[in-house]
């Protein structure tokens, strides 16, 4: 069993906002994109005409992280304009991939005139989101190459985007826009000033989502996304809903940047569970006998126990993630909650290693959870090499 020696001399150092946490905060200083690749190809029913489908990448620059989330960024522009390379897509792919996300902007096949949209908007927006299904398909099927954990996929989608993601996730059929054979699936979606039309597709189990809409906007009125926040809540699929008060269609995406990235970001941690990659960190080196210095981060106000072993095992426990702590030297310690504020808080601690520990490879990983013991995540593990 391992020593109590060690955890009698653990204690609580502070709460910390200064620096930076991946996923949560702009970890890295740029990113790096890959641009015009083909993740499938179909037929424009408007034209007539095979289109190739393409996509840019955008990842942090300097990452050596050897799994990390991504995200399907989808833009706007009425499903007769736009494309992976307006401003919009840009600068949200450039966003997600700073905060350490693969970023994938897509382009998607497009209606001729705003008259087709009108006349056939159904069948515009199924074949939009039968391209972004293959685009989630095509991130699955470049996992290695792209250094992605092909269960952490998130999408995003502005406008026409917002449309396209919904009836991704909540439509059935996967389309034959390319990748077959992997999952169409996103852990979670982000509908920024959209609509779903067809809310009885929505069905307890599917991806959950986050709306943000502005009160003035007359160009998609936000009681589509309204309405999409009542169903999901009452099918039981989590959403989060935020208005942005008095703000039109044109300005949605600078006021979204100012009051809710943020919490985008918040919500795509929680229910990507990026707690289990980016939880728990070694805060420069421990040195025995001496000390550790770490950091954790996580929900507000949840409930955190550290455990430590000496051994170590990759054991996945379905809704917790993947416990790394083996069982026979394991040892665990309540430690102070998360505070109620900010959304995702980080907290400094510090262990004191005694001389009696030198030599021995320590695991640490901790155990967060809400006030009902539910919401279970198991951080990544950390290895002090002593």
């Amino acid at each position: 069993m391992l020593t109590r020696p060690i955890f009698c001399t653990l204690f609580f150092i502070g709460v910390v906002t200064a620096q930076s946490v991946r996923y949560r905060d702009e970890a890295f200083a740029n990113a790096i994109s890959t641009r015009d690749l083909a993740y499938g190809s179909a037929v424009n029913r408007w034209t007539s005409q095979t289109e190739t489908l393409l996509l840019d990448v955008y990842e942090p620059a300097g990452d050596t992280a050897a799994l990390r989330p991504a995200v399907v960024v989808v833009h706007g522009g009425g499903f007769t304009s736009g494309s992976r390379t307006t401003v919009g897509a840009v600068q949200m792919a450039r966003t997600f991939a700073r905060r350490g996300y693969v970023a994938a902007s897509i382009s998607y096949r497009l209606a001729p005139d705003p008259t087709t949209v009108q006349q056939h908007g159904p069948q515009v927006v199924v074949d939009a989101s039968h391209d972004f299904k293959a685009a989630v398909r095509w991130l699955r099927s470049q996992a290695i190459a792209l250094r992605i954990a092909p269960d952490r996929i998130a999408s995003i989608g502005m406008s026409a985007g917002a449309f396209t993601i919904m009836a991704g996730a909540y439509l059935e059929g996967a389309g034959a826009s390319g990748n077959p054979g992997f999952s169409s699936e996103v852990g979670c979606v982000m509908a920024l000033w959209g609509g779903f039309p067809a809310l009885q597709q929505m069905e307890a189990g599917e991806a959950p989502i986050f709306l943000a809409h502005g009160t003035q906007d007359v160009v998609v009125s936000p009681m589509q996304s309204i309405d999409v926040h009542q169903r999901a809540l009452q099918v039981g699929i989590p959403s989060e809903l935020h208005l942005m008060q008095g703000i039109g269609h044109s300005a949605s995406f600078g006021a979204f940047l100012t009051l809710h990235l943020d919490d985008a970001f918040a919500f795509a941690w929680e229910h990507l569970k990026l707690g289990g990659f980016a939880g728990l960190e070694l805060l420069g080196q421990a040195t025995a006998p001496g000390t550790a210095n770490l950091r954790t981060t996580g929900e507000a106000s949840d409930i955190r126990w550290l455990g430590m072993a000496l051994a170590q095992q990759a054991l996945p426990i379905p809704g917790f993630g993947m416990l790394c702590l083996d069982a026979a030297s394991l040892a665990i310690a309540p430690m102070p909650s998360f505070a109620a504020t900010p959304r995702l808080p980080s907290q400094n601690f510090q262990l004191t290693v005694p001389p009696s520990a030198v030599g021995l490879d320590i695991y640490l990983q901790e155990i967060h959870f809400d006030a009902l013991g539910q919401s279970p995540v198991l951080t990544n593990c950390l290895h002090l090499d002593l």
